[in-house]
């Protein structure tokens, strides 16, 4: 294990350059729990980053030494750690990964699958919030969907606030990046997907839709929705019913609403007797 002491080593600056987003086939991954859900996941850990205080509080621990087995390992001094770090307080480690790579077809087993999990996929039109991305993948595998896919123009599904936001869902959820919509129309149609939009004055109540199908649930971002293109493919377009001095919902929160309404029909579905 080595030591870093300066802001000049070239192992920090290329951690730095990860964290900024600057190196896109890698991704920063910061705070133990977060690092220790990389590693359960099989995510390739190129190199560790400790803080002196974190590694001479834990130099004994399975973690540290998960992440020295890994091979590139270094200590750095409390106050440089900080200087690399992604947050305000932090917990002393970090790992920068080769960045998980999943494609469409990876979906489809799960999809098929009608014994365990959600038939359902999210498509996420130029979300760029990281609180909303990371929010809405961490709902979605606690209701057991398949995977996430998203657009180009969306935020980085590893960008670092973003995985804290989905506290370690991106490394367990199937998530495909930059699809374009015509990829996603013409791919969902091939394996029997139902397109479903939401629209707050048109739709059909969502509680009254078989949402138990394989279905592909889009949402366009707060700010300028569904382009054309989605919105006129749409084979049920659903409505959230709210109070009539509330225009909108968050938008991780309508998609919790409808992939657990898709979660309770398809547990009627297979437990009709309960």
């Amino acid at each position: 294990m080595k030591t870093i002491d300066s802001k000049d080593n070239p192992g920090y600056k290329a951690a730095l350059r990860v964290r900024k987003g600057k190196i896109e086939d890698r991704i920063f991954v910061e705070g133990a729990r977060l690092c220790e859900e990389a590693a359960a996941s099989g995510t390739r850990i190129e190199s560790a980053f400790l803080s002196r205080s974190f590694f001479e509080n834990n130099a004994s621990s399975e973690a540290v030494s998960t992440y020295r087995r890994a091979g590139n390992t270094a200590v750095l001094p409390d106050r440089l750690f900080s200087s690399l770090s992604d947050t305000r307080n932090p917990q002393g480690i970090a790992l920068v990964c080769v960045r998980p790579s999943h494609a469409l077809p990876d979906l489809e087993s799960s999809i098929s699958s009608r014994r365990t999990g959600l038939p359902v996929v999210l498509f996420l039109f130029e979300v760029n919030n990281p609180g909303n991305l990371g929010s809405i993948l961490r709902t979605a595998e606690a209701a057991g969907a398949a995977g996430v896919v998203t657009s180009a123009g969306s935020v980085d599904a590893y960008a670092p606030a973003v995985l804290r936001g989905s506290m370690g869902a991106s490394f367990r959820l199937p998530v495909i990046e930059k699809v374009p919509e015509q990829e996603i129309l013409e791919w969902s149609k091939r394996i029997g997907l139902r397109l479903a939009v939401t629209d707050s004055s048109t739709g059909k109540s969502y509680t009254d839709e078989d949402l138990s199908a394989p279905c592909l649930l889009a949402f366009g971002s707060e700010a300028h929705g569904l382009p054309k293109l989605i919105k006129d493919s749409a084979e049920m377009t659903l409505r959230i019913p709210l109070e009539a001095q509330v225009e909108s919902l968050n938008l991780s929160v309508s998609a919790g609403v409808l992939l657990f309404e898709a979660r309770r029909q398809m547990q009627i579905l297979r437990n009709p007797d309960h």
